[in-house]
């Protein structure tokens, strides 16, 4: 039997893979159901007269009460139809589980796609500047002032850190609230990479007048803390970068009051915005209506102010 099945098989028989499986699982079906005793349920007629047949021969009948199927495939029909399981016809309420209901923890999709390729972008920030007055034993430098000069004297150099510092300000309008996530994970990103001193973050608010202010955190856990001037941010040091996350749809955007705050900012230090929006997005917000320009500047770390800025031809 095997052999006459591969020998059909090999034969242009213009049939899919489901169509041939769908065979194999209906004469499994009718084998199983062929094996099953049949529980036929006849009824005998009495012998009667008939006055339109006067033979007097009785033939047997049917019980009305049952109705055999007319082939095997009405049978096997009948059989599989007896066995689907019906839903219920009140839908089971959310509060309620079965006792073999299990819970199934699932992790949220990561909400930044390539943090690699974003780290690499940082790379450049990643220099490494003598700590103040921090020093530590060069022990190689050491060995070889022994062995060349003869003289047992350490030589020290400075501990070496992270470049900048940076203060990651986050946007707290209403519609940033969908980016609470993807924020969460940007400060980690820039947390745990190293390549910046420290990274502390800031809540962009507005205040009862025409400004904005700052505060430690963001979300919740802010709430109950002292609003602070956006000055704190400036720093001489040349050591200090300020991102300002944002989708820049807000009010504040629109009516231009942190413009005064973001020029407060890049007048004495590196500033930048991280834009929530993909790119095709930003000429809807309040960028659209500044000027895109390309900034070059002459030594590393550099406020906007100090920048050189080249506008760009469409």
């Amino acid at each position: 039997m095997i052999d006459r099945l591969i020998e059909a098989l090999n034969q242009e028989v213009g049939m899919s893979a489901e169509e041939i499986a769908d065979i194999f699982w209906l004469a499994v079906q009718m084998q199983e159901s062929e094996s099953e005793p049949e529980d036929a349920d006849f009824s005998s007629g009495e012998d009667g007269e008939d006055s339109g047949n006067n033979t007097g021969e009785s033939e047997p009948i049917t019980s009305p009460e049952r109705e055999f199927p007319s082939s095997k495939s009405e049978e096997i029909t009948t059989k599989l139809g007896s066995k689907k399981q019906k839903a219920d016809i009140y839908p089971q309420k959310q509060g309620q589980t079965s006792k073999t209901d299990l819970s199934l923890k699932v992790p949220n999709a990561p909400s930044l796609r390539e943090p690699l390729i974003l780290a690499r972008a940082l790379k450049p920030l990643m220099r490494r500047v003598p700590a103040g007055t921090n020093l530590v034993l060069d022990e190689a430098a050491t060995s070889q002032r022994i062995a060349d000069e003869g003289l047992w004297l350490p030589v020290l150099r400075p501990t070496l850190e992270p470049w900048l510092d940076l203060e990651l300000v986050v946007d707290e309008s209403i519609s940033m609230q969908i980016w609470r996530q993807t924020i969460g994970d940007l400060e980690r990103l820039l947390k745990n990479y190293g390549i910046f001193r420290d990274v502390r973050v800031w809540g962009l608010i507005a205040d009862d007048g025409e400004g904005v202010q700052i505060r430690r955190g963001i979300g919740g856990r802010a709430k109950d803390r002292a609003p602070r001037s956006p000055k704190e941010l400036i720093d001489g040091s040349g050591r200090r970068l300020v991102l300002v996350a944002s989708d820049c749809v807000s009010p504040l955007w629109r009516d231009g009051k942190v413009t005064a705050t973001l020029a407060l900012w890049a007048n004495r230090v590196p500033t930048a915005i991280i834009q929530m929006l993909p790119q095709w997005l930003w000429k809807r917000t309040a960028l659209g209506r500044a000027t895109e320009v390309r900034l070059r500047g002459l030594t590393p770390g550099a406020s906007n102010g100090n920048l050189i800025a080249k506008v760009v031809s469409l």
